[in-house]
């Protein structure tokens, strides 16, 4: 891959991270990255290892990794101000909008996608060091893709690519299978710590169950890695903790409801208990959310 200039607009934790393991493997050189404020700037730029605080001007490779809700007006600024051509790449980090955002930028002759890593994000130094293998969904015009999957291949990545109409969709499964399996986690240490026990302790009594469930559920899928009270069918236990998480926190109570009809579908598939007993946990769950 030839090399190319990166800025970039709004270096949070997926474009500093990024930036950095470009800069490190040389797949891009360097070169602005615009934040909210100066101070912001340099301290993306000192954790990238490269890049100047200035404004977007002549674009070469642009990432934009600002949130969600800024991305249509850096569009319009950039449509007015930047310096684009046919050599233009321009690309964003949203997990759940496409790349036809950018097309204001595509008129003024840049090539654009759209590049979403599925990872964790919640400490850079670690997302930097643990990246290898990382799969990041594209989607976006040809020129663009191909240097975005030559910039991923370099840094260690894996690509796949994704229909634009289908990402809000893509990322609700992300979300599921790693924002609210925190919360679906955190939600478990809250319980604990109302049945007496420190906080600190629930942490470390849940964390071996909570490994052991993911690690079954990547070795035997969904349906087999499925157990508990609703796989066994044991409606009287599912209706107890029902009954005592709505005298003491409502909302977790309706969690609990809304992921065990998730659960029940796994469980009439695996077998476990018998249809009958599934529909009776069912109708315990429905009368719950």
């Amino acid at each position: 891959m030839s090399k190319r200039r990166l800025d970039i607009v709004g270096a949070g934790r997926v474009g500093k991270t990024l930036a950095r393991l470009w800069k490190e493997h040389a797949a891009f050189e360097i070169g602005d990255v615009v934040n909210r404020s100066p101070e912001s700037s340099k301290q993306a730029i000192a954790f990238i290892g490269g890049g100047t605080v200035g404004q977007i001007d002549q674009i070469n490779v642009l990432m934009i990794s600002t949130v969600d809700s800024a991305l249509a007006d850096c569009v319009v600024a950039l449509a007015k101000t930047a310096s684009i051509g046919p050599e233009s790449v321009v690309f964003h980090c949203s997990g759940s909008i496409s790349s036809e955002i950018l097309a204001p930028l595509r008129a003024r002759g840049a090539s654009i996608a759209s590049m979403h890593p599925v990872k964790s994000f919640a400490d850079e130094s670690l997302a930097v060091e643990s990246f290898p293998g990382t799969f990041c969904a594209l989607e976006g015009d040809s020129t663009a893709v191909q240097v975005l999957t030559e910039a991923v291949d370099a840094i260690g990545g894996k690509t796949f690519t994704i229909a634009p109409a289908a990402k809000a969709v893509y990322h609700a499964g992300s979300v599921f299978s790693n924002n609210y399996l925190v919360s679906t986690v955190a939600a478990g240490i809250d319980c604990l710590v109302e049945a007496g026990i420190a906080r600190a302790t629930a942490l470390e009594i849940l964390k071996p169950i909570a490994t052991e469930a993911l690690e079954n559920l990547f070795r035997l899928g969904p349906v087999q890695a499925l157990t508990g009270p609703i796989s066994r069918g044991e409606t009287k236990v599912v209706e107890t903790q029902l009954l005592a998480l709505q005298a003491w926190d409502p909302e977790i109570a309706a969690s609990y409801a809304s992921l065990g009809r998730l659960a029940a579908r796994l469980a009439l598939q695996n077998g476990r208990a018998s249809k009958e007993s599934i529909r009776q946990i069912e109708e315990v769950l429905a009368r719950s959310i």
